[in-house]
């Protein structure tokens, strides 16, 4: 009988690579991107100052989701930014007043055509 070698314990890295593959697997996506929810834009600065409430590195609060589902989640849709993290932001910074209002515009005006005045003769 030969000797085999002695069993190791997996390293953690070994795990969390082994874990992200079959998550990726689950997700159908070759890219996994990890969500901050709430996001850090919305949440509270902690009392010292150095991090928020929750932590920003809890893993209760991360979820791991694919590159495309985040940045559809961060910027919105083609269409629209409606329900975004950007949006989001920036009615807040709106409400708050930390944003300018932009200054109001008069419409361009158009040359009138002459012909739209003529009179129509019957013939």
């Amino acid at each position: 009988m030969t000797d085999r070698p002695k069993r190791k314990a997996i390293p953690i890295g070994v795990k969390l690579a082994a874990c992200e593959r079959k998550l990726r697997e689950l997700l159908g996506c070759d890219r996994i991107e990890y969500n901050h929810e709430p996001a850090l834009i919305f949440r509270d600065v902690a009392p010292d100052g150095k991090d928020y409430i929750p932590p920003q590195n809890d893993p209760a609060y991360i979820d791991p989701i694919s590159a495309e589902a985040h940045k559809r989640h961060t910027n919105g849709t083609a269409a629209t930014s409606l329900g975004s993290v950007k949006h989001g932001a920036a009615k807040i910074k709106r409400i708050l007043g930390e944003t300018k209002p932009k200054p109001k515009r008069n419409w361009p005006s158009r040359k009138l055509e002459s012909r739209q005045f003529e009179k129509r003769t019957r013939t």
